[in-house]
């Protein structure tokens, strides 16, 4: 693990370590970031970690042990943030301050024409665009 954040960081890029829910599943031991104080802490003074990826198009009900999971992770880690990919859904606004970063996975919602190389903005995935940012509005 040393030599890949060593590898990173010497590239220019960092990465965000998973511990995810993932759609009506929580985040569990299996993944260490969940599961050990010490590996986040070993983790953090590694220069390529930008952070943690703590969900992944989970539902609504997951939020609680999404957020109880990132205030964690904020203690033992606090240079780092916690990232989320998220259905653009209307309960979006749930999740605004759970995580650091939050976006919105477009592999489920994107609605390309037959005759369009785009989506359209009419799309669902331009709709769920506009739900994101409307919804998160304000947060820095």
């Amino acid at each position: 693990m040393t030599a890949l954040m060593a590898n990173l960081q010497q590239h220019g890029s960092r990465i965000c370590r998973p511990g995810n829910c993932f759609d009506k599943y929580p985040a569990d031991g299996g993944f260490l970031i969940n599961s050990s104080d010490t590996y986040v802490q070993q983790l953090a003074a590694l220069a390529g970690l930008a952070g943690f990826y703590t969900a992944d198009e989970c539902l609504a009900g997951l939020q609680p042990g999404v957020f109880a999971q990132s205030l964690r992770l904020r203690q033992l880690a606090p240079a780092t943030v916690t990232f989320s990919a998220l259905l653009g859904n209307p309960d979006l606004t749930l999740w605004r301050d759970t995580v650091d970063i939050l976006s919105t996975d477009r592999t489920r919602c994107t609605a390309r024409s037959r005759r369009a190389a785009t989506p359209s903005p009419r799309s669902p995935t331009g709709r769920r665009a506009h739900v994101t940012r409307s919804r998160t509005r304000g947060r820095t």
